[in-house]
């Protein structure tokens, strides 16, 4: 170990796992990861992190409240952007319903 704080992120999608991955190299004092997932399948990821040593989980929205209200570990919430809402918005054009 070469005394990097670990860090684990859990993103629900591909463009903010791209992000972080693109932006980890600004924070040499951080060993980051990044895995897929959102509120119905953190719980079994939360539990092999802080197996395998992480100190800190990223994540985001109702992902995040469930990491601080269900574990230890410190769980710090990634905010909404605008990459985020705009994202929403063209998801949404391709919805037919109401």
């Amino acid at each position: 170990m070469d005394g990097k704080i670990r860090v684990k992120a859990i993103t629900p999608y591909e463009g903010l796992r791209q992000l972080i991955l693109k932006s980890s190299p600004r924070y040499p004092d951080y060993e980051i990861s990044v895995e897929f997932g959102n509120i119905t399948d953190c719980g079994p990821k939360v539990k092999r992190a802080i197996q395998e040593g992480y100190e800190v989980i990223l994540s985001r929205g109702g992902t995040a409240q469930m990491i601080q209200e269900n574990f230890e570990i410190p769980s710090v919430n990634i905010g909404v952007s605008g990459y985020d809402i705009l994202r929403t918005m063209r998801l949404a054009q391709n919805y037919s319903g109401k």
